[in-house]
């Protein structure tokens, strides 16, 4: 999957989430930043912790990307 794909999978879930909840437009302009700032953290982690015999569980794939997506509502919803 291509990144310039995956940031429109993921922009569309996390807009679609703030759009239709009760966020400040300033909040709601941020969705596709924190898209990009999760892909970018993804692609850093992705490359430096790389699985080996003794760090095999440095395996990095798409869930940890969408658990972030997944948590944002809750916690927004815990700061608001």
């Amino acid at each position: 999957m291509t990144t310039l794909v995956c940031r429109s999978i993921y922009c569309s879930m996390v807009e679609g989430h703030l759009n239709q909840g009760n966020f400040d437009s300033e909040v709601i302009k941020l969705g596709s930043k924190l898209v990009d700032a999760s892909i970018e953290l993804h692609r850093h982690v992705m490359n430096n912790f790389l699985p080996s015999a003794v760090k095999f569980h440095y395996q990095f794939n798409l869930r940890e990307l969408s658990n972030i997506t997944q948590v944002c509502p809750p916690l927004a919803a815990a700061l608001t």
